[in-house]
């Protein structure tokens, strides 16, 4: 499996710019850090943005506030979210969609921590395997609080 689904990724922007309604229940479940394209980033910052805004969300407008940003032509532009709506099979499974994007972001996270306490086990400065064990329980356990309410916090078992 890889840390991240591109087809999931699009389908919950693409819901998002379909159904208005469902954009809170995405805010949820992910973070502009959850998506790993940069242009995906992008496209939820700039939905989140106007909501928060009090603006409509539709292809128009978030073009005209990515455009404002600087950030149109990075995303793909008007085209690409014409596409990411047109491509989405459903906005009723946004949530899906959204689980998909969220566990492939604790894999990545997941994966991050490894190396980091992986690079701490091997260091040459002779860090004692006590040390390394704190630390990996204080990382894995910084991750599982830092799940999402609707989730709760996710055993360190159920993250690996």
């Amino acid at each position: 499996m890889t840390s991240y689904s591109r087809e999931a990724e699009q389908a919950t922007l693409g819901s998002m710019l379909l159904d208005s309604g469902c954009i809170d229940s995405v805010r949820e479940t992910l973070n502009t850090d959850d998506f790993y394209f940069e242009d995906h980033q992008a496209v939820f910052s700039a939905i989140c943005e106007l909501v928060d805004d009090s603006n409509p969300v539709d292809i128009i407008v978030l073009g005209e506030k990515l455009n404002s940003s600087g950030l149109l032509n990075k995303v793909g532009g008007l085209a690409y979210l014409v596409e990411l709506a047109n491509n989405t099979p459903s906005s009723h499974n946004v949530s899906a969609y959204a689980r998909i994007v969220a566990e492939r972001s604790n894999l990545r996270k997941v994966i991050s921590a490894a190396a980091k306490i992986s690079e701490s086990a091997q260091s040459e400065n002779g860090a004692d395997s006590e040390a390394v064990i704190s630390e990996a329980e204080a990382v894995f356990s910084s991750l599982s609080e830092s799940q999402k309410k609707n989730g709760g916090p996710v055993a360190i078992n159920n993250l690996l």
